[in-house]
């Protein structure tokens, strides 16, 4: 490259041995945990409907791999549900993944709810992942059909936005 390459960035002129600014890394937001995760599940269901809401001042807790290793598996599992359909109903399944994310009394509370048959618990492997991030996973049946999978986890602080 040469000084007068435009592909050529700014301090790394030909012959520049100037220091360098590198960029300053930042842990990311559940939000992007979750689009991360909910990406990849659409790639490998596209007939699934997803429907976000996640507050965006909610800054990633922990180890974010860690987190978005178990957003990830608790995302695939909702997906597997969200096609099945419910043997105690003659409606088709809904085929339809909800992810919510709030902070809720000290506590950041992240929901994985599918429209699929109701399952039981998920995995041990998922309630100890959930653990090493000092949290806890719980399941529930959803009303109206379906299963809900609520991550707990402590809550450490959230961005304050900019006016």
């Amino acid at each position: 490259m040469t000084a007068g390459d435009p592909s050529c960035a700014a301090g790394e002129a030909a012959g520049d041995t100037g220091p360098r600014i590198l960029p300053i890394w930042t842990a990311p937001t559940i939000g992007d945990l979750v689009a991360t995760a909910v990406a990849a599940a659409r790639r490998d269901a596209p007939g699934v409907r997803f429907a976000c809401d996640i507050d965006p001042r909610l800054d990633g807790y922990g180890d974010p791999h860690e987190l978005a290793r178990l957003l990830a598996a608790v995302i695939r599992q909702a997906v597997m549900a969200a096609v099945v359909p419910d043997p105690h109903s003659d409606l088709p399944p809904l085929r339809e993944v909800v992810v919510t994310a709030v902070a809720a009394g000290g506590t950041i509370e992240i929901e994985v709810a599918d429209s699929g048959a109701p399952r039981a618990a998920g995995a041990a492997d998922l309630d100890a992942m959930a653990a090493r991030l000092g949290g806890s996973l719980g399941v529930t049946a959803c009303p109206e059909g379906g299963t809900a999978v609520t991550l707990r986890l402590p809550c450490r602080r959230t961005r304050s936005r900019a006016a």
